[in-house]
């Protein structure tokens, strides 16, 4: 049967994304089939998913996910219904399909026709025949009011608002790619909390590997376009820094070389000084690059729906000034932090999301590991503040337990006997009370300097690494090893360059494993209620279930012969 569907139902569509059907419960037909549930006879469609969509201009027969400029539409051209639990019933067994068709048969004798064939009456086939001007779907809208619904499934970058005509028309066909450009530029200018006049370094494999094409053409195409038309400044290809040793001594160092600074690039005096504005993609490879290393699996759509529903509220500026104030990053001025602060948050009130797992150990970044650990307090979900379960000295742990199954794989012992008992009572703790040192000055020293630098770094030769070597000679021993990987044709460019840090691989690698693979999953399994979230190696959750979360985490570690003393940090009390 044909669906005719008008112009005024074109409008009328509602779209879900695929994290808000997970959220919200809603599947396809064939979805609650597979789960022992058909569609009630009188089931009404809760929404459309939308496959593919296009640009039109004018309306026709596609369903409208949003009303565009100029007479434009962003249309879905295939889409599939999908429906609430409430919508259907229990599928019943075959058997008890034949012994209901069995019954049915019983009940009329052969001398009579079957229901099917009953003539309908003059009323029933008034009522099964539709008013006109309406359209064959479960929605009325005689009786239900039109709602132009929010849009699902946008992609957006944020383009400075003094972007002229003449520069889009100099753009053409991949104006949509220089919106990436744009976007890439204030966003990582904003993470790294520069000036809007500062240069901003874009690793070339980075933007080679997002924008795509063979051997990075869409990106040296797009830069270059962007650079001859004036709207991208040529890059900055070399710095001048004094050297770390107090000489007075004025080093250069290049830019765009391997193992140094990457370019650093910047837009037009009047675009960096403009405001930004969000302005959807339609372009198929702009919203390819936009959403970057999409969420893969069962718990990263989980996650990345969670993530949805997180809000914030607004610092106060005083509050703002005084954490720019106490930052001992080096980047930027105390004005450049402010507004970094504040857009951070501003982000996660306008919804403007960001989730990526990494290539690099499938770590998962998102507006909460962005989000300054001081403005956390601000979080709400469901109107409620968080908290987080965290795991003490997480880096050296997880160290150890990629040794501890090194050594398994291997059939050799990389770890020394005493480390995890050590580990579990605050191994900073103990290294600093033999060096008479602060807790704080161990971990700094080994977190930020020698523990993930080369082995020829001087930090290795600091007080607190040789102790370290000393107490754990089997552990230093593998962590030596492992630094000196010898690269493969294989591998990333910047692991040829600087091979030491497959270290840092192999300890976000077993983070990874445990906080999202196994205890995320767990959760989300047992009690997809709990909303949660991950800071790497911390996990979010409202504050009703901290000692939940606490548990699976504490049990999962016993799994491992582990008990560390995980502790609930409930934001804004001291």
């Amino acid at each position: 049967m044909n669906i005719v569907v008008t112009n005024r139902t074109n409008l009328n569509a509602k779209f879900f994304t695929l994290a808000d059907c997970d959220l919200k419960n809603l599947w396809s037909k064939s979805t609650w089939f597979k789960n022992g549930r058909v569609l009630k006879s009188d089931a009404v469609p809760s929404g459309l998913v939308s496959r593919k969509h296009e640009t039109h201009i004018g309306l026709g027969v596609c369903p409208v996910i949003r009303e565009l400029e100029n007479g434009r539409y962003l249309v879905s051209t295939s889409f599939y219904e999908v429906y609430s639990e409430d919508q259907t019933e229990p599928a019943q067994s075959k058997a008890a399909k034949k012994t209901e068709g069995r019954k049915k048969e019983e009940s009329f004798p052969s001398f009579l026709p079957p229901p099917s064939l009953v003539a309908p009456s003059a009323t029933n086939l008034d009522a099964n025949v539709l008013p006109a001007n309406t359209f064959t779907s479960k929605t009325n809208l005689e009786t239900t009011p039109l709602k132009i619904p929010p849009v699902n499934n946008e992609v957006w970058a944020y383009v400075p608002t003094s972007l002229t005509e003449d520069d889009r028309l100099l753009l053409g066909d991949d104006l949509e790619l220089a919106y990436c450009v744009m976007h890439l530029i204030h966003f990582f200018r904003v993470r790294t909390n520069k000036g809007k006049h500062d240069w901003v370094e874009l690793s070339r494999d980075y933007c080679v590997e997002r924008f795509g094409g063979r051997h990075g053409a869409n990106w040296y195409r797009v830069r270059d376009k962007m650079i001859k038309a004036g709207i991208l400044e040529e890059p900055k290809k070399d710095n001048a820094r004094k050297d770390d040793y107090g000489l007075g001594l004025v080093l250069t160092d290049p830019r765009g070389v391997p193992g140094h600074l990457c370019y650093g690039y910047r837009l037009r005096e009047d675009l960096r000084a403009a405001t930004t504005k969000r302005t959807i993609l339609t372009d198929p490879l702009a919203i390819k690059i936009s959403q970057g290393n999409k969420a893969t699996g069962y718990t990263s759509r989980r996650l990345k729906a969670y993530l949805q529903r997180t809000e914030a509220e607004t610092a106060p500026l005083p509050f703002l000034t005084e954490i720019a104030r106490h930052d001992d990053d080096e980047t930027g001025t105390i004005e450049d932090k402010v507004e970094s602060y504040a857009t951070s948050i501003r982000w996660i009130q306008e919804k403007s999301w960001t989730f990526e797992p990494d290539s690099f150990s499938g770590r998962i970044h998102t507006n909460l590991t962005n989000l300054k650990r001081e403005l956390r307090p601000y979080l709400r979900v469901d109107d409620e503040p968080l908290c987080q379960v965290d795991v003490p000295c997480s880096q050296l742990g997880f160290i150890g337990l990629a040794a501890q199954s090194a050594g398994r794989q291997h059939h050799k012992t990389y770890l020394d006997q005493d480390f995890f008992k050590i580990w579990e009572q605050d191994i900073y703790a103990y290294l600093a009370a033999k060096l008479k040192l602060t807790r704080n000055e161990v971990k700094t020293h080994l977190t930020q300097r020698a523990l993930f630098s080369s082995n020829k770094s001087p930090y290795q030769k600091h007080p607190v690494k040789k102790l370290f070597d000393k107490e754990f000679p089997l552990l230093a021993d593998y962590m030596k090893a492992v630094k000196n990987y010898k690269p493969k044709p294989t591998d990333d460019p910047e692991t040829k360059e600087k091979p030491y840090r497959v270290l840092a691989q192999k300890a976000q690698v077993s983070e990874r494993k445990f906080i999202i693979d196994t205890v995320c999953t767990r959760i989300i399994r047992e009690r997809p209620d709990v909303w949660i979230n991950t800071i790497h190696d911390s996990i979010l959750m409202l504050r009703r279930d901290a000692e939940f979360v606490k548990m699976i985490m504490e049990t999962e570690f016993a799994k491992l012969d582990l008990n560390p003393k995980l502790k609930v940090e409930y934001y804004g009390e001291e």
